[in-house]
Parts: structure tokens; C-alpha cells; sequence
């Protein structure tokens, strides 16, 4: 991908820095995926967490709130009101505002409740009324930062001229709803000289087959019309995050699974002397089920040890792809798991 379109000379160590009460993390934590992907250099704590650790946190807290940001983003609610911790970057906030005369906070609210130092009269966005993909597209235009470009390759093209024109995209990795807006825009802008009135983008993860399913799309028909129909860059660091300890589990692997109602984790496990299959959905509630295993031809294949109506299996190839098939052949292909 290419680089972040960040500030390098601004002499801040971070573009925005958030703050937030811990009860509110769901939404700094959405907040700081999109940012991040999007090249944004973002002070979210578990983004920080080997930094921090061993630190004397009130000092180092200090200097990123008063300091090292360029902006601070307040996501404000009733439980910020409550903590010492917010209190404590608030008033470091506070003092480089003063410093400065200038705006530097920026209030995300979540409700109506009143936050001493916070004064009524400041501007703020209403996360009741703006989705946080718009509040972070506003973040974008305080900052002046143009979102980076997304890594891309058109894999099929259909255009008819004055009507129409249809992609395939393949991307290196789940993105943001905000890139792909940008890159649908990009798109379209590189296409229009086919003078065509709609375009339908398709857009594909890696180890996704052409004609078997999109991870999104993105339709001008003729207004932009963006969907995500497998799980989001959201969803999906917020999964990761939820990752159990290993503790006694040896993992066989763990994949990812991108489409329309099949969005999550598959992780294939031993323990003790059996082996399961976990599935983790989008929506972080988890399915387990014991397997048997058997090899042959380089490959591993797995079954439910339960009656298994629909004859459905899984096959563990040499290059560690997953793949699930049933009676009449392949279903459908995992992702590999992304990195940390």
C-alpha cells in the first residue's frame, strides 16, 4: 500500500489522539481501526500497549494529550464525567487549548451529559445522528489528510459504452468503508471516459474465487451506494482482539471466512486427544464441535464426530489453505488468517 498521507513535518508524534472512558472503548476502538487503516497516526492505548507497559502512565499520559498530538478526539458520555483517568487527559487537553487559542478538541458526544472543562458552546458531533465512517471522514478533513490510496488489481472488466461499466477487484485485505468509498471514487473518476451512466464494482479478498460470492460492493446507480456484505475491518480487530488465551489448546490453524452470512473465524484445535473445530462470528459468539481426522495425499481431513446430515467436511491442503466441501464436492474456500 502506499504510504500514510500524514503530517511528517508537523513535529507531533500523532495525528489525533483519542481519549475515552473504558465503558465507550467499542466505539474509540471502530474510531481507531478506520483511522489507523486509513494512515492515520493514531494514540489509541492498545495500539500502545508494549510502549506503555513499564512507563510511569500519569507523566506519558500527559505528553501525549498535551504535546504529542496534533488533535484530540473526546468520544463524551456519562461514564467520562465519572473517571479519573479521562479527567486526567481532559485537563491535559485542556491546557494546550489554552496554550495555543486554537481548536484542538474535538468532541465526539454520546450523550447530553455535561463535562466539567467541556464548555457547551464548543462544537461537537452527535454520534447519535453521524456514524462513526462520517465522524472519522471529518476527522479527515480537520486533519487536511487525503485517506491513502488501497492496494487494488481489476481482475474483469465489463464496460458498455453509454450504460454501464462492471469490475472485479481483487484488494490485499479487508478495508474501511471510508477507503473503499475513496477507491470506488478513484474508480469511477479512472473509467468515465467510457461516458457509461452506471458502475458496478465487485470487490474481492484474497483466496476468493471470481464468480463465488463479493466481500463488498460498491454501486453508482447513479448516486454511490457502498456495501460491506462480509465482515468489516471493524469487526475484524475487534475479533482478533477476542482471541482466547492458548492456554492447553494446540492450534492446528485458524482462518478467516469472508461472504454474505459468513463472516468470522475458523480455528481448528487439538486438546488433549481430540481435535475441534471453532467457528467466531461477526457478531463474537462462538460454535464448537469435536472432529475426526484422517490424512492422505499430503492432506488433512477433517469430519464432525455428530451425525452430520449434509456430509459436510473440511480439507487442510499442503499450503495450509482450508477448504469446506460437502457430498457433492467444494463449498467454499477460508481466507488465511490475517497477521496481527
Amino acid at each position: 500500500m502506499d504510504q500514510p498521507m500524514t503530517d511528517e513535518v508537523s513535529g507531533f508524534d500523532y495525528d489525533v489522539a483519542l481519549s475515552f472512558a473504558g465503558e465507550d472503548r467499542a466505539e474509540a476502538e471502530a474510531l481507531a481501526a478506520i483511522l489507523k487503516e486509513s494512515g492515520i497516526r493514531v494514540f489509541y492505548d492498545r495500539y500502545e500497549a508494549a510502549d506503555l507497559w513499564g512507563k510511569d502512565l500519569y507523566q506519558h499520559l500527559a505528553s501525549v494529550y498535551k504535546d504529542r498530538s496534533r488533535f484530540c478526539v473526546m468520544i463524551l458520555s456519562r461514564h467520562y464525567a465519572e473517571k479519573l483517568w479521562t479527567r486526567h487527559e481532559l485537563q491535559q487537553a485542556q491546557a494546550r487549548a489554552f496554550r495555543e487559542n486554537r481548536e484542538y478538541i474535538l468532541p465526539l458526544r454520546k450523550d447530553d451529559t455535561a463535562i466539567p472543562g467541556v464548555p457547551e458552546t464548543i462544537g461537537y458531533i452527535d454520534l447519535r445522528e453521524t456514524p462513526l465512517h462520517q465522524a472519522a471522514r471529518l476527522v479527515f478533513e480537520k486533519l487536511g489528510i487525503t485517506p491513502r490510496q488501497v492496494w487494488h488489481d481489476i481482475i474483469s472488466r465489463d464496460v458498455v459504452p453509454g450504460v454501464k461499466c462492471s469490475l472485479d477487484v481483487r484488494l490485499g485485505g479487508p478495508v474501511s468503508s471510508i477507503a473503499l468509498e475513496a477507491l470506488a471514487r478513484r474508480l469511477f473518476d479512472e473509467h468515465k471516459g467510457a461516458s457509461f451512466a452506471r458502475m458496478f464494482i465487485c470487490y474481492l479478498l484474497p483466496g476468493m474465487e471470481l464468480n463465488a460470492g463479493a466481500w463488498a460492493t460498491t454501486h453508482f446507480n447513479p448516486d454511490l451506494d457502498v456495501q460491506i456484505l462480509g465482515m468489516t475491518l471493524e469487526q475484524s480487530e475487534q475479533l482478533r482482539d477476542r482471541q482466547p488465551v492458548e492456554d492447553d489448546r494446540q492450534i492446528v490453524g485458524r482462518w478467516m471466512q469472508q461472504g454474505p452470512g459468513v463472516s468470522g473465524f475458523v480455528t481448528i484445535f487439538r486438546q488433549g486427544h481430540r481435535v475441534y473445530l471453532e467457528e467466531t462470528f461477526g457478531d463474537g459468539s462462538q460454535l464448537s464441535r469435536e472432529l475426526t481426522e484422517s490424512r492422505a495425499n499430503g492432506e488433512t481431513r477433517f469430519e464432525l464426530k455428530e451425525r452430520n446430515d449434509h456430509q459436510d467436511y473440511w480439507v487442510l491442503d499442503r499450503s495450509g489453505y482450508l477448504s469446506l466441501r460437502d457430498g457433492d464436492g467444494w463449498v467454499m474456500r477460508y481466507l488465511l488468517y490475517p497477521d496481527r
